[in-house]
């Protein structure tokens, strides 16, 4: 026969609704001032509870609100690339199915806490931003002028791009980053923001 049974036309009938919702839900738009806002929030909230977990680790590595702020970046990006229960996967099958681990997926041998992880990770940033100073300062030397990522925004650039890169190649995590220092500095860090 032509036309499909009556059984049948319940579940196509389902099938139907669950895609018209799905596509429905899916093409829906918010207002801008809604999604910033609840991205304002959620980059607000993450901040906090990574202060209050990692604050300790990360304030005695960092040497200036720059580094601490690139630190807490790439933290945070991480921490949203990764969720706690991905990283908790991680965990379980470490090592046959991953080599990195923690919140800033930090490459080991051994199995670490989320806090040696931290430590791991920052003191690594640490040793990329003051490469990225050293290496900026003599690039500006060779023009006669001063390097300095607090005031210059493409000293900042030079280094943000530099840290990002040592810590993961990969050209999106390289714009990911520096969009989330750039909010994270609008946010919370006057002294760095640009007058």
């Amino acid at each position: 026969t032509l036309l499909p049974e009556v059984k049948d036309l319940k579940n196509q009938f389902w099938i139907l609704l669950i895609l018209f919702v799905y596509t429905a839900f899916n093409s829906a738009r918010f207002s801008s001032d809604g999604t910033v806002r609840r991205k304002t929030n959620y980059l607000r909230h993450s901040y906090a509870t990574s202060r209050a977990r990692y604050g300790r680790e990360i304030s005695s590595l960092a040497t200036d609100d720059l580094s601490e702020s690139l630190a807490y970046s790439v933290l945070m990006y991480e921490q949203f690339n990764r969720p706690a229960w991905v990283r908790l996967f991680e965990r379980l099958v470490f090592p046959w199915g991953s080599r990195s681990l923690g919140p800033m997926q930090v490459k080991t041998n051994s199995r670490i806490t989320d806090i040696e992880s931290v430590r791991t990770g920052a003191r690594h940033l640490m040793q990329l931003y003051a490469d990225a100073l050293r290496d900026g300062a003599k690039k500006a030397a060779v023009r006669s002028l001063p390097f300095d990522p607090v005031k210059n925004s493409s000293h900042r650039q030079f280094v943000t791009y530099r840290v990002a890169s040592g810590y993961n190649k990969d050209d999106d995590y390289l714009s990911g980053i520096s969009g989330m220092h750039q909010q994270l500095v609008d946010l919370l860090y006057p002294s760095l923001r640009f007058s």
